[in-house]
């Protein structure tokens, strides 16, 4: 009995028919039997040299078989082992998948944390052989993933292969059908499309994920790579960012916004943009609005908490009118600020504190 618990896996069963000729021993018949299909073996090893050429045949096989992840596969490899290496190659499809990825914020221990009561990690001993790996992997018409806001049925084929030590891709791998979920809406994908011509890790991305209302379709594109990735806002007919970003995330149009909406659509934009479009579209929400700043920060003192929204006009050359409100809606605060002279600034503010400052700043060299 062979077992890999930590993937669900185990042979339950199975025959081996061996001949052996001097050093020479020869898989005449060769069956292993899983918790889900099986795996038909042929082929020969020497011993003397250690030498072996094995046929694996999967048929309906489960290789993994977790809660979180069930992927039954069948198809054809063959594992080859000489004085070099261990080489890999054959083409596997999946007949059945089923991937969910746990919550981000599920917390992990450190690799250097020792648990009081628990067997110490063992240390990953170094490859006696390098693996020369060559595997095309097709996702076949079953395959679902679900997991960091994505439901959906994937498809295509990857060739995945070994070339100077390091795992690389060829291939592509798309979303036949499928939503996203973000900011409680949930967007109808497109388009999603990952490309894979280099190392493994950093696949092309081609995404447009999209909500539909009956006026105005809006959106997001993703392009790019998964190291860095390029988004862009996205809509039918064409609008102004603003406008995308409003009826992406809120269903309706700027005209229709409420207080609470409009940090939403902050908080959004600094999460789907990077920091130079989020800062750009901070300012064309500004304008839209017809005031001088709009900002979201972390709040400060003892009558903010949390995320707080900040929006301001200025009055005068010298005077400024803000108010700002705390994402939770627990706190609201009125702000004046004058500037007497260079040096001195008035400020007074009006909420669950009340105060009247003057400050005075000096610069040194």
């Amino acid at each position: 009995r062979f077992a890999m618990p930590e993937e669900g896996v185990a042979i339950t069963d199975g025959a081996l028919k061996l001949a052996l000729n001097d050093d020479r021993v020869r898989v005449e018949q060769g069956e292993l039997k899983g918790q889900s299909g099986r795996i038909v073996v042929s082929g020969e090893a020497q011993l003397k040299n250690p030498q072996a050429g094995l046929i694996l045949t999967f048929e309906k096989f489960a290789v993994t078989n977790r809660s979180d992840r069930r992927v039954i596969v069948s198809g054809v490899t063959q594992l080859n082992l000489d004085a070099q290496r261990l080489q890999l190659t054959g083409e596997l499809t999946a007949d059945r998948a089923r991937l969910e990825m746990p919550e981000s914020s599920r917390p992990t221990l450190s690799s250097d944390v020792v648990v009081v009561g628990r067997p110490p990690r063992e240390k990953p001993v170094a490859q006696r052989y390098p693996l020369a790996l060559d595997l095309t992997l097709k996702l076949g018409k079953d395959f679902l993933f679900k997991g960091a806001g994505l439901d959906a049925r994937l498809g295509g084929q990857l060739r995945v292969f070994t070339a100077n030590q390091t795992l690389r891709g060829e291939g592509t791998i798309m979303v036949e059908e499928g939503r996203y979920a973000a900011y409680a809406q949930t967007l109808d994908i497109e388009r999603g499309v990952l490309r894979f011509g280099g190392p493994i890790g950093n696949p092309g991305l081609d995404v447009l994920a999209v909500r539909k209302t009956p006026t105005v379709k809006a959106g997001v594109q993703v392009g790019g790579t998964v190291q860095r990735p390029v988004v862009k806002l996205y809509s039918d007919p064409a609008l102004p960012d603003t406008e995308k970003l409003s009826w992406l995330v809120l269903g309706h149009g700027l005209d229709n916004v409420g207080q609470q909406e409009f940090v939403v659509m902050q908080v959004a934009a600094a999460a789907l943009l990077s920091q130079a479009d989020s800062v750009s579209f901070q300012s064309k929400l500004a304008d839209t609005l017809g005031i001088d700043s709009f900002d979201v920060r972390s709040g400060g003192g003892e009558d903010l908490t949390s995320t707080v929204v900040s929006v301001g006009k200025r009055l005068s050359s010298r005077a400024t009118l803000s108010y700002e409100q705390s994402l939770d809606g627990l706190s609201q605060v009125v702000k004046v600020l004058y500037q007497l002279t260079p040096r001195i600034r008035l400020e007074a503010q009006a909420g669950q504190q009340s105060s009247f400052d003057a400050f005075y700043s000096r610069e040194y060299d």
